[in-house]
């Protein structure tokens, strides 16, 4: 509701409906939101939390389309809490944190901490591909500009012994399925660079049999064959 009268407060409809009185609306209707929000993200699982996370992006969208100053503080603030909450389900923390981080309001190396913290040893496999799915949300993009969150996915998944890999691999087929074809041709390419991407290695350093299995699993994600030879 609060999406859509902010878009009504923008571009007005075709009933000549009073965008002023809208707007006065509006203004109340945002901090009661960003007061709400916090509380209404916890303990949520499943298609509850997924509805909940579509609906946080409409809002994020139609507040930065209106760019009033006052509301974008309060919104920031928001989502900043939604990052270190506890009981927040992940998938919302991670999305929270990827929306902070593509408005500028989170440098690289704190969402660097973040995706670290999500992906530690201390979590559960599907909390941490929850957080990813949120984090990695919309496009790819985010992965091939900054090869050092690229970095830490890949650490991450080479530590999954067997089972955990075969139990999550579905889970991150469908987070890298949303990705556009030239996305995944990228993320491929990132890949066969190998950590060379972050930082400079000799020959001495690189693992050609631990290469083959960062291979086969990118191959996997992005449901491309593997070549022969």
């Amino acid at each position: 509701m609060v999406k859509n009268m902010i878009l009504l407060v923008i571009y007005g409809d075709t009933r000549k409906t009073d965008t002023e009185a809208v707007g006065q609306l509006v203004d109340e209707l945002i901090p009661r939101l960003c007061i709400g929000l916090p509380g209404a993200a916890l303990s949520l699982e499943g298609d509850v939390a997924r509805e909940l996370f579509q609906q946080i992006q409409g809002v994020h969208r139609a507040i930065n389309l209106l760019n009033q100053s006052n509301h974008n503080d309060s919104w920031r603030s928001t989502l900043r809490q939604l990052l270190t909450l506890p009981r927040v389900n992940e998938l919302i923390r991670g999305g929270a944190t990827r929306l902070l981080f593509d408005r500028g309001e989170l440098p690289a190396g704190e969402a660097r901490n973040y995706l670290y913290q999500a992906l530690s040893s201390g979590n559960s496999t599907t909390d941490a591909t929850a957080w990813l799915e949120g984090f990695l949300h919309g496009n790819g993009l985010l992965l091939i500009h900054h090869p050092m969150l690229w970095t830490i996915i890949d650490e991450w998944v080479d530590q999954l012994d067997a089972g955990k890999f075969q139990d999550t691999l579905p889970l991150l087929r469908r987070i890298f399925a949303q990705f556009a074809p030239a996305e995944r041709r990228q993320m491929l390419a990132l890949a066969r660079r190998g950590r060379q991407a972050v930082q400079p290695a000799g020959p001495e350093d690189f693992d050609e049999e631990r290469a083959k299995r960062v291979l086969t699993t990118v191959w996997r994600l992005l449901e491309k064959d593997r070549p022969s030879g």
